[in-house]
């Protein structure tokens, strides 16, 4: 039987995918979000790939079509129905001194950068929308250098920005964007379906990272989900180490394999599918308790460093120096132009230590000493040199 493509039901869903062949109407809890209409006929075997389990889903009434249901990922969300505010959502899953570090990165953040959040959802000028979009592969591009590891999102990022600017203009996708003055640290896409989010993708410049700006954004877009009434959160699959620490409630994920019964050879090559779905996902629980996924990525990580492609990636050694007499210097501009954009996160970082705002320092490089740099701000100066590790 000829392979058949798998349909992801997610993707589906927010595509408004007509689901009436197999299933009379989808749920969540009493809320229905998806209604069968009459349909003439279907195809004999179907695959449907990665449903949540906290959806219900009524198969139709045609009882020409048997329903093979397999397990496969756990997944996480948050009932953000249950809290009316952000503070009570932190309080219930958090402790004092998580709660307090939330606020102070936040607090740090604020005081050293110009600071702007904003959410796009049901308008946003066209331009605006793909300068994001090129923000974002840029941002992508430079996290996962970082982690040293090939990003899988960058391949469905051109497909998401053909299809998500509708999407957004009818409130079925939002854009949360971290502003530091016009320039955007930190972007994510969530997609609605009636009042439910689903976090999609993200991204945020690493020369912030130590302000946590991946939590600051994880926890305004939870906050923005309970404004806007939101039932719950889903944050998908993978990365379970760092979603856990943000989930109120673990699912399932499983595949429909729907075939018709009177056909022998769709009977065959449903049952096929399901044993060998059955023994994929063994084989990775079984490597996962012997932690193999963590030796995996350490090989990935490995082999990415080796590829041909990363070798002119340089790592920076910054050493400490003496100061040296500014009008020995020139000035420097850390915001304009790509010049000095190694000397970001250095400095960044130093801000995050001294509390002190970006727009309240000077920066001067020295004129007889290469790549010799001086930072001074009102409460305290910093001096150091910059060198690319061999």
């Amino acid at each position: 039987m000829e392979k058949l493509q798998p349909i992801l039901f997610l993707k589906a869903l927010f595509e408004n995918f007509d689901f009436s062949p197999w299933y009379q109407r989808i749920r969540y809890k009493k809320q229905v979000i998806f209604s069968a209409k009459p349909f003439i006929n279907a195809a004999d075997v179907i695959i449907i790939k990665d449903i949540p389990d906290y959806l219900s889903l009524e198969p139709s009434t045609n009882k020409d079509y048997t329903w093979l249901k397999v397990n496969t990922l756990k997944g996480h969300s948050i009932q953000v129905e249950q809290y009316s505010t952000l503070e009570k959502y932190l309080a219930a899953n958090f402790s004092a001194k998580s709660r307090s570090n939330l606020r102070r990165y936040t607090k740090r953040l604020e005081t050293c950068f110009n600071i702007r959040y904003e959410c796009y959802w049901g308008s946003i000028p066209k331009e605006e929308y793909h300068t994001l979009f090129k923000a974002l592969n840029k941002l992508l591009v430079k996290r996962f250098a970082q982690k040293k590891e090939v990003n899988y999102e960058l391949q469905h990022l051109a497909d998401f920005e053909a299809k998500i600017y509708a999407q957004l203009r009818n409130k079925e996708a939002a854009l949360y964007v971290i502003y530091h003055h016009h320039e955007p640290i930190s972007i994510r896409i969530n997609m609605i379906k009636e009042n439910l989010g689903f976090y999609m993708m993200s991204a945020y410049d690493i020369d912030y990272a130590k302000f946590h700006l991946g939590s600051i954004d994880m926890m305004k877009n939870i906050g923005w989900c309970i404004e806007h009434n939101m039932l719950s959160y889903d944050l998908l699959k993978g990365y379970d180490y760092y979603k856990k620490n943000w989930m109120t409630q673990s699912f399932d994920y499983y595949n429909h394999i729907i075939y018709n019964h009177k056909n022998s050879m769709a009977r065959l090559y449903a049952n096929y599918v399901k044993l060998k779905t059955q023994m994929l996902y063994l084989g990775y629980y079984g490597l996962k308790k012997i932690n193999a996924d963590l030796y995996y990525k350490s090989l990935k990580q490995f082999w990415y460093t080796l590829s041909a492609q990363n070798k002119k990636e340089q790592e920076l050694l910054v050493i400490d120096a003496l100061p040296f007499e500014p009008s020995t210097g020139i000035e420097i501009k850390l915001m304009q132009g790509v010049k000095y954009e190694h000397l970001k996160k250095i400095i960044f970082d130093f801000l995050f230590n001294s509390q002190q705002s970006l727009d309240e320092i000077s920066i001067f490089e020295a004129k007889e000493t290469q790549d010799h740099y001086q930072v001074i701000g009102k409460k305290t100066s910093y001096a150091f040199i910059v060198k690319t590790r061999k």
